[in-house]
């Protein structure tokens, strides 16, 4: 299911979907686990024990 499927702008349906090279994916990954490192682990934790 794409969330942008319907809507009715130059983005919408398969538009929506960005295909990149694996080193992109890689970059975001990092950043997430360095933000998990940083301060995100406590969030985390923290719905997590709800």
């Amino acid at each position: 299911m794409a969330l942008r499927w319907t809507d009715a702008d130059q983005y919408q349906g398969i538009l929506s979907f960005v295909y990149v090279s694996s080193n992109r994916n890689v970059r975001i990954e990092k950043f997430w686990r360095s933000l998990g490192e940083m301060c995100g682990n406590v969030w985390m934790n923290h719905f997590k024990d709800k």
